[in-house]
C-alpha cells in the first residue's frame, strides 16, 4: 500500500533581548583639615610619643558558603533524531507490516531534518475505521528531576478535506500505571496540514514531578478510511533537568 504527502512552505521566527541596570555605589570623601598659620604660633612643645598600642585583633572572615549545587541536564532518549542505525531502541508497531515507520529521506521522498532519517506514521487509507502506527521507546525519569523539556520538529501533508479526520499525535504514556492519563506535548489532525506543511518545531517544558517513573514516550497516527494523511516527526528530544533536591 502506498503513502503519499504534499507540503507547501511555511516559517517564521521570533527573537527578545534583555539587559541589566548599573547600580549606583555607595560613599563619600572626608574634607582634608583645614591649615593653620605657623607665624601665628609659638613653637609647640614636645610631646612625648604615645605609647605603643596593640593591633586591633584580626576579625575572622565569615564562613564560606557552601558549593551551590550544579544540575545536570541529561538527554534521555536513544537516538532522538533517528539517524544512528548502531542505535535502536525505537520500537514500530505498523498498521502495514511491509512498510518501515524509521527509514531514510532517499526511500521516503522527503527531506529529514537532520539527515538522514526520520518517522513517517500515517498516510493510509484504512481498510476499516482505523488505520494506527506507533513509535516509541521507554525512557526512566532521574532522581531528583526538577523539569523536562520536550523538543522536535513535525511536518504534516494531507489529501484529506474532511476536518480532524485523521489525528497525529507525541506524548507520554504510564506503562507500568497504564489508567494515569497521558502527557500530550503533541495533537494535531489533518485540519493542521497548512500550518505544518513543511518542518515546524515544536516544545514544551513539564514540572510535574515524575522523578524515577518509567514513561513511554510515543508518537502515534490514526487514518480513517477516506483519503489519507502523513504525519513526519525528526530530532526530537527529551531532557531531564536534574540532582539538586
Amino acid at each position: 500500500m502506498r503513502r503519499w504527502l504534499t507540503l507547501v512552505v511555511l516559517s517564521g521566527c521570533a527573537s527578545g533581548t534583555s539587559s541589566n541596570a548599573p547600580i549606583d555605589s555607595n560613599g563619600g570623601s572626608i574634607d582634608a583639615p583645614g591649615q593653620l598659620d605657623a607665624s601665628q604660633l609659638d613653637a609647640a612643645p614636645n610631646v612625648d610619643a604615645a605609647p605603643n598600642v596593640d593591633a586591633a585583633p584580626p576579625i575572622d572572615a565569615p564562613p564560606l558558603a557552601p558549593d551551590a549545587c550544579v544540575p545536570m541536564v541529561t538527554e534521555l532518549l536513544g537516538n532522538p533524531n533517528f539517524d544512528n542505525a548502531a542505535i535502536t531502541p525505537w520500537t514500530e508497531i505498523r498498521y502495514d507490516s511491509t512498510i518501515p515507520l524509521i527509514d531514510t529521506a532517499a526511500n521516503l521522498g522527503f527531506a529529514a531534518q537532520t539527515p538522514t532519517k526520520y518517522t513517517w506514521l500515517g498516510g493510509y487509507e484504512a481498510l476499516l475505521d482505523d488505520a494506527p502506527d506507533y513509535v516509541y521507546q521507554n525512557i526512566v525519569i532521574p532522581p531528583l528531576t526538577s523539569q523536562i523539556v520536550v523538543t522536535g520538529y513535525m511536518a504534516i501533508g494531507t489529501s484529506d478535506t474532511f476536518p480532524n479526520s485523521d489525528a497525529g499525535l507525541l506524548g507520554f504514556l504510564f506503562p507500568n500505571a497504564p489508567s494515569t492519563p497521558p502527557i500530550i506535548i503533541v495533537s494535531k489532525t489533518n485540519s493542521d496540514a497548512a500550518s505544518f506543511s513543511m518542518w515546524t518545531p515544536f516544545a514544551q517544558t513539564i514540572v510535574t514531578p515524575l522523578s524515577g517513573q518509567t514513561l513511554r514516550f510515543q508518537m502515534e497516527s490514526h487514518n480513517d478510511f477516506i483519503d489519507a494523511t502523513s504525519f513526519l516527526f525528526d530530532s526530537v528530544s527529551v531532557k531531564a533537568t536534574h540532582g539538586c533536591p
